[in-house]
Parts: C-alpha cells; sequence; structure tokens
C-alpha cells in the first residue's frame, strides 16, 4: 500500500467519466467508463486506475496534459518542464465538478482519453472504493494500430464485400467491440488500483 499525502475533502467520493477519443467515438461507438474514488491517488496511482477501468494492459508509456502543462515519469526522457506523475496528485489537478484533464497511452497508437470530474458525491454505507458504476464497449486491443486501424476494423468487421474483411477479422480474431462486462473491469480496477510504476 502507499502513503497518500493529501486527503480528498471529508465526506466526499469523486466521481470520474473516462472517454476514448470523444471527438471520434460518438454514439454507439462511444468507448467510456465512470468510476469513483475515496482517495487522493498521485497522478501514476490513476493511471493504473484508468488501465483497469479501461481495459489496457499497461503495456507502454503514458502522459497526463492540464492545459499546457505535461504529466509524466521523469524517469524516462521527460519533456521539459514536465510534471512528475509520482509526486502530482488529484486534488493539483481537478478542483470542481466540470474539470478535465486529458491522458495519453502508447505513444505509438496515440490513444488518447478524456478525464472529467464527472459528480462530487456522499459515500454510500458498506460500499468499498474504487468501483466502476458505469460502461460502454470494450477498448481496442493493445498494438493495434490505433484509432485509424480501428476505425477500419469497425468499418470492415461485418461488411464481407469490404476489401478488408478478411484482414480484420484475421488480425482480431476474438475480439468483440461491443463486449462489456461491468464486473470484470470492476475487479480488474480493483486489482490495479494497489500498484504504483516501478522505477529500476
Amino acid at each position: 500500500m502507499w502513503i497518500l499525502n493529501k486527503p480528498l475533502p471529508a465526506d466526499k467520493i469523486w466521481q470520474f467519466e473516462v472517454e476514448l477519443h470523444p471527438e471520434y467515438l460518438k454514439g454507439e461507438q462511444r468507448i467510456y467508463r465512470i468510476f469513483e474514488v475515496d482517495y487522493n491517488f498521485s497522478l501514476d496511482q490513476f493511471h493504473f486506475l484508468l488501465q483497469g477501468a479501461m481495459g489496457w494492459e499497461l503495456a507502454h508509456l503514458y502522459c497526463f496534459k492540464k492545459e499546457d502543462k505535461y504529466y509524466e515519469l521523469q524517469a524516462f526522457d521527460p519533456m521539459e518542464g514536465s510534471g512528475d506523475t509520482k509526486k502530482t496528485f488529484l486534488t493539483d489537478v481537478f478542483a470542481k465538478k466540470g474539470d478535465k484533464i486529458r491522458y495519453d497511452y502508447d505513444f505509438g497508437d496515440s490513444w488518447s482519453h478524456i478525464v472529467t470530474l464527472y459528480e462530487i458525491v456522499k459515500p454510500l454505507p458498506r460500499i468499498s472504493y474504487p468501483r466502476l458504476i458505469e460502461g460502454a464497449r470494450a477498448c481496442p486491443p493493445e498494438n493495434c494500430g490505433g484509432l485509424p486501424m480501428y476505425m477500419e476494423y469497425m468499418q470492415a468487421k461485418d461488411d464481407k464485400t469490404n476489401p478488408n474483411y478478411t484482414y480484420v477479422k484475421e488480425m482480431f480474431p476474438r475480439f468483440s467491440p461491443e463486449r462489456f462486462t461491468l464486473k470484470k473491469r470492476n475487479d480488474t480496477l480493483r486489482d490495479f488500483a494497489f500498484h504504483e510504476s516501478k522505477i529500476i
């Protein structure tokens, strides 16, 4: 377990919404999660929560961006002037309902998420946190080629006349974009919640 330097405001639960590429994935293609926390996690610990909620596999580097400032792990050739995700906490970047931060994962495939402080609510009795409460659709497969390849897959997967139909079926034989199981993602969220990046 980690030491949490700053508590959240007393008797408050923070609900976060995370959306993957909301400018492109809309309506029935929207990929999102809503989860609740009761701790003032560091951004590095928050990265693990986001990975668990979305279904990513902790396979790549990440960073956050708030307005013009980046936050990242300082051990991996960081950008000049960037903040340290191990020393920056949720209350350093979120202050009120509606505040947002960008979360980028895998600098090759370039998956971009918008994380919003969705609601501030009171804790419920006999409920353990963090917990996932809502979501839709599976996140794309790791190393699939990013948003362009994912959109190509979505266009071709059910259209046998599409020239890419065979290719995408062979490349992602077990991927089901509609699949979202709240319990499975919640279990992973909680498993990942007790981790932070190891710097060797």
